[in-house]
């Protein structure tokens, strides 16, 4: 396992469709202020409208990081994961919010709960990347 590289490349699989596990919850757009002013969040936040999602956040596994239980993460799915990014991942038919790291000998996906295991990504595991988190909404209420 020791030159192990994860493999973040959809799967070619019949039938697959990007995005499956993943809903579009509300799509980015524009705000417009009184005075006509615009402010585009796609430019702001992402970059791509065209392969960002807005997801909800529904575990606190990560909320040292700023990702808060009832909360949103926008997920690009065009960058390639970087030690320390955060990740939105399928793991074993879950999706799971983890930062991705990297030992020695293995690659996993970490929570910043240290109750919680760490999910290697070996030549066996099941998993599929969705995106990387570029930024947390949180809600102030």
């Amino acid at each position: 396992m020791h030159g192990f590289k994860p493999n973040f490349d959809p799967p070619q699989r019949a039938g697959h469709k990007q995005g499956r596990f993943v809903k579009v919850v509300n799509p980015l757009g524009c705000l417009e202020y009184a005075d006509g002013a615009k402010i585009d969040l796609h430019k702001e936040l992402t970059g791509n409208k065209h392969t960002v999602e807005l997801m909800p956040v529904h575990t606190n596994i990560m909320r040292p990081s700023g990702l808060h239980h009832g909360g949103m993460i926008i997920v690009d799915k065009s960058l390639k994961p970087k030690r320390g990014n955060i990740v939105v991942v399928r793991y074993n038919d879950a999706i799971v919010i983890r930062r991705i790291e990297r030992s020695l000998t293995h690659w996993a996906l970490v929570a910043d709960n240290p109750r919680e295991e760490k999910l290697l990504l070996g030549e066996f595991a099941d998993y599929q990347l969705i995106g990387v988190v570029t930024h947390a909404i949180k809600p102030c209420r």
